[in-house]
C-alpha cells in the first residue's frame, strides 16, 4: 500500500537487495507507538486503490490522545505496518533514491547530547549510594510479529506448494481478481503465508498453477 524511498533506522525484513518489508519494532512499547525506527517521509509512493483505507487507518493512529508519540506520522505508519503493507528503501544504501542537504538536524543534536547527560546522572546516583541493578529493570522483549515467527514455515510452504492457487482464488486486495473469486480466511497456513503475509505478490508465487489439493480448503466468496 505504501513505499518509503528513504527510511532511516529501518526495522523489518529484507525482501530484495533494495527493498525491505517494514514491521513494527516489538521491542518498543505500544503506548509509545513503537517509537524509534523507520524515520522519514522524504518521498512516498502509494497504491491509489488502497489509499483511502490507509489514510483512514493512519489518521486514527496519529490522532490518538493516549499515544502522543504517534503524532509523528512516519512513526505512526511503521507502528501499524503489521496491518497495512508498508515497504521501505533503507537510507544506508549508496547510491540510494534520495539524498539530503547538509542542513543539520536538531533531533540528532539532542540525541547526541542525551548519552552525556545520562552518564552524568548515573555517576551522581552511584556516588550517592548506588543505583538499582540494571538487570532487575530488564524484562524479556515481546515476541516478533507473526510473519517473522512463521517465516520458516512459509518458506517451506512456498517450496512445497507455493501460492499458485491465488490465480484462481485471489487474496483479499489482490488484483487482478482470481478467475474463481476471492479466498476467505480459513485459518490455514496457506492463507496466512500467501494472503496475510503477502506471499502472492512475490516473484514466481503464481508459477505452477493452482493445485486442487491446495485450493479446495479455501472457502470462496463472491468476487
Amino acid at each position: 500500500a505504501a513505499i518509503s524511498l528513504r527510511s532511516q533506522c529501518p526495522f523489518g525484513e529484507c525482501i530484495s537487495e533494495r527493498l525491505a518489508r517494514v514491521w513494527p519494532d516489538v521491542n518498543e512499547p505500544a503506548d509509545r507507538c513503537r517509537h524509534g525506527v523507520n524515520y522519514g517521509f522524504y518521498a512516498m509512493l502509494y497504491k491509489r486503490s488502497a489509499l483511502p483505507k490507509l489514510r483512514s487507518h493512519l489518521a486514527s493512529t496519529v490522532w490518538d490522545e493516549d499515544r502522543p508519540h504517534c503524532l509523528d506520522v512516519d512513526v505512526a505508519l511503521a507502528s501499524i505496518s503489521d496491518e497495512v503493507e508498508y515497504y521501505a528503501v533503507p537510507s544506508v544504501q549508496a547510491p540510494g533514491f534520495l539524498t539530503e542537504g547538509g542542513l543539520g538536524s536538531s533531533r540528532a543534536s539532542r540525541n547526541a547530547a542525551a548519552p552525556a547527560a545520562a552518564a552524568g546522572a548515573g555517576a551522581g546516583a552511584d556516588a550517592g549510594g548506588g543505583s538499582r541493578s540494571k538487570a532487575a529493570e530488564l524484562s524479556l522483549p515481546p515476541p516478533p510479529p507473526a510473519a517473522l515467527q512463521e517465516r520458516p514455515a512459509c518458506d517451506a510452504y512456498a517450496a512445497r506448494t507455493g501460492c499458485g492457487w491465488t490465480s484462481l482464488w485471489s487474496c483479499p486486495g489482490q488484483t487482478p481478481v482470481g478467475s474463481e473469486g476471492h479466498a476467505s480466511d480459513d485459518g490455514s497456513l496457506g492463507f496466512r503465508c500467501c494472503c496475510r503475509y503477502g506471499g502472492w505478490h512475490r516473484p514466481g508465487a503464481a508459477a505452477g498453477g493452482a493445485p486442487a489439493a491446495v485450493a479446495a480448503p479455501h472457502r470462496v466468496v463472491a468476487a
